[in-house]
Order: C-alpha cells, then sequence, then structure tokens
C-alpha cells in the first residue's frame, strides 16, 4: 500500500483543481443543451411578453420550450397538433 500513498496526500489539492473545473464544465454543457435563442426578432413581439422572452428559459424552462415550439409552428408555416388548443 505505500505505493498509494501519494493519492492519499494529494486527494485535497486534486479535489480543490478538479472541482472547479467539473462545475464549469457542467454549466457549459447544461447551457448548450439549451435551444438558442432566436437573433432576430421583431421588437413589437420581443416586448409583448418581454420577461418570457428574456428569461423564460430560465425560470420556467417547459413554458419556454412550448412557446418556441408554437412559434416556430407559425414561422415555418405548419401546424402541430400537440399545439392546438393551447392558450399561447
Amino acid at each position: 500500500m505505500a505505493a498509494l500513498d501519494g493519492l492519499y496526500y494529494h486527494r485535497v489539492p486534486a479535489a480543490c483543481m478538479g472541482l472547479p473545473l467539473i462545475m464549469f464544465f457542467s454549466v457549459i454543457i447544461l447551457e448548450q443543451r439549451r435551444e438558442p435563442l432566436e437573433t432576430f426578432m421583431d421588437r413589437d413581439w420581443f416586448f409583448h411578453d418581454y420577461h418570457s422572452n428574456t428569461y423564460g428559459v430560465y425560470f420556467d424552462h417547459h413554458k419556454y420550450a412550448h412557446m418556441l415550439a408554437h412559434r416556430r409552428a407559425h414561422k415555418w408555416g405548419y401546424e402541430d397538433v400537440t399545439l392546438a388548443g393551447s392558450d399561447h
């Protein structure tokens, strides 16, 4: 077991260096999983519901994903039967 003594003494410095990297990359991975915001949106539509368009992905990502799916359905001219009857 003498060969593993070096791992025992270096576990705290390794954790001090490794945990911030793990947290940093986990935030990056979680942010990349989200759908990107539209790069162009009509000003009137953006300010119609400013808080949902700006902060919606962080507070209620289910409603935000539903809102984006509904916008894409109208934008590309198709109707999604799962969105029929929604209140958006």
